[in-house]
Formats: C-alpha cells, structure tokens, sequence
C-alpha cells in the first residue's frame, strides 16, 4: 500500500523543484520515492539554465570565432542552445581557420603523431579532408594519427586503456587496425599491455 505524504511536504517539494533543485536530490534529501517526486511535480518542467553572465560570454566568443560549433565543444554546452542564444549573430560562411578544440588536436596532430582527445563528427571529416589522418576506435576510446605514426598510436592507446580488460588476440587484432604486423615487434609492445 502506497504511503501517504503530509501536504505540507508535498508543497515543499514542490517549492524546492521550482527553485531549481533537481528531483533527484529532492528524493535522495527527503527519502522519498523517485517516482512519488515525479508524479507529484509532473506539471514543472526543468531545463538546465545558464546565467546571464555565461550567455554573454559565449556570445561574445561567437562574435570573436564566429564558429559557433567550435564555441559549443569548448564551453560543454550543447550547440542547440548555442544557436538559440546567438541566432540573431551572421557568422557568415564561418571562419576558415582551425580554433579551439580543432586546433589543439592538429598540435597534438604535429607534435606526437597521433591524439586522444574527444573529436566531434565536424572536427573529424574537417580533419579527414585535409591531412592524412587515420582514426580506430576501440573500447569507446578514439585515436586520431598521422600516416606513420602508428606504433606511436598504438603504444599510446594501449597506455590510455590501461585498467580495461583485453585480451591478447583482440590486441594482436588491434595491432592490425593499426597496420604493424611485425609479430616480433609487436610481441614485445604486446606483452607489456597483457595481464
């Protein structure tokens, strides 16, 4: 049998959700169902919000870049809202320069051969089309490199999936996205990797 609540908790919990407490917290705070929090709050809708201050700045970004993907990634905010908050701003055909995010993984690009940072689809194809990248994903973790670069590459993925659980034949596997066959080399890369 369901448990009944006082009113004054209800409005309470009410009172909370509209000044922007999660319904999550609500219920962790108070002990009270998840589900009872939702059915008792379903008319409030939450959106995340932003103050006044970071929508300026990321105006001010945009205006400055005139890239408003690239400003999405770097400030973590999804680029619906970005477009929302800027869409009286004319970026025009975009800048044709490498900013942000973008430019960091080309330094990275030109100073070891390969990166692991967090790539967007834009960033990616932008990538693809003017250098000659290759990009293998394994284990949700992506790595971009240079043709040339693959030991290099691999080494580094290797390091970066520390702690994950993989087997020697998807590492001899893996080794071969990569393109390095030379079982003698890669045994000894190998090796280091395996539990």
């Amino acid at each position: 049998m369901p448990r009944e609540y006082p009113e004054i908790i209800k409005k309470e919990v009410r009172e909370r959700i509209k000044n922007g407490e999660s319904k999550v917290s609500v219920s962790q705070d108070l002990n009270i169902p998840y589900g009872t929090i939702l059915t008792w709050t379903s008319d409030i809708k939450r959106r995340k919000s932003y103050s006044q201050e970071i929508k300026n700045e990321v105006r001010e970004r945009v205006m400055r870049e005139r890239v408003k993907i690239s400003v999405a990634e770097d400030v973590g905010i999804c680029y619906p809202t970005i477009l929302n908050w800027t869409r009286d701003i004319s970026v025009g055909q975009g800048n044709k320069g490498i900013r942000g995010r973008s430019l960091r993984i080309v330094q990275d690009l030109m100073e070891r051969g390969y990166s692991l940072r967090k790539v967007s689809l834009y960033t990616k194809n932008m990538l693809k089309n003017n250098f000659p990248v290759k990009i293998t994903r394994v284990k949700r973790k992506s790595i971009l490199y240079l043709e040339g670069s693959e030991e290099e590459a691999f080494k580094a993925l290797m390091e970066n999936l520390k702690g994950k659980v993989i087997s020697y034949q998807e590492l001899g596997m893996l080794a071969k996205a990569f393109g390095l066959q030379n079982a003698g080399k890669m045994r000894n890369i190998i090796k280091r990797f395996t539990r």
